[in-house]
């Protein structure tokens, strides 16, 4: 049971936040992880360095979306939506008021972290919007830095962290992830250049006997 009561329904709303949270920080967190060094960004370059421009492209755009989507308005269009505003939507008030309007001001900082975010959603991967593809309009997309993304992420983080230790007394987000197997990944890379380098020059010495070693 949790220390405080609530509903289930909010319970169940706050679980599906939660997965989908933990899901977005592990995705940014294999992003941040491929292109952290110069040496890996290198390494990356030298296997497959359209398909690894292609997973970041890839992971980028779904990662805005995911920032978008979760910030959304709580209906639309008629239909209820699941987002981290619908923790205070259905939060009793009158029951927790200094929590309710404390969450409802993290929710509104969080947004606001994501609004750049909306305006890539809305112009370029929900829609195609067509003055800014035809490049007849001024208007230019927000830039989007590493930092906006990390910061955007942590926002929503704090709303749903604060939430998990307000009812049940717990963290959310160790900060780190396991399994995300990108450290194998370079292994694998690393071997398999140093296997190609050793391949060429075997090959070079089979066409060059004089430069092989003795």
């Amino acid at each position: 049971m949790p220390p405080r009561a609530i509903d289930q329904r909010l319970q169940d709303v706050f679980k599906k936040l939660n997965d989908d949270v933990i899901t977005l920080s592990w995705k940014w967190q294999i992003v941040n992880a491929l292109f952290d060094s110069e040496e890996r960004v290198d390494i990356l370059r030298q296997t497959a360095p359209s398909f690894f421009f292609a997973c970041r492209m890839t992971f980028a755009d779904d990662v805005f979306l995911t920032l978008s989507r979760l910030t959304d308005s709580s209906q639309s269009m008629g239909h209820d939506n699941l987002v981290i505003g619908r923790l205070y939507d259905e939060l009793a008030e009158k029951e927790h008021p200094e929590f309710h309007k404390r969450l409802t001001a993290l929710v509104a900082a969080a947004r606001d972290a994501c609004k750049p975010f909306w305006r890539h959603r809305h112009k370029r991967l929900a829609h195609n919007d067509l003055e800014m593809k035809l490049q007849y309009t001024a208007e230019a997309l927000p830039g989007i830095t590493i930092g906006d993304v990390s910061r955007a992420i942590k926002s929503i983080q704090e709303v749903l962290n604060t939430f998990n230790l307000y009812f049940f007394e717990g963290e959310t987000y160790p900060g780190v992830f396991e399994g995300g197997g990108v450290d194998a990944l370079f292994v694998y890379l690393k071997k398999g250049l140093e296997g190609f380098e050793k391949e060429k020059q075997q090959m070079l010495a089979l066409h060059n006997p004089s430069n092989s070693p003795t």
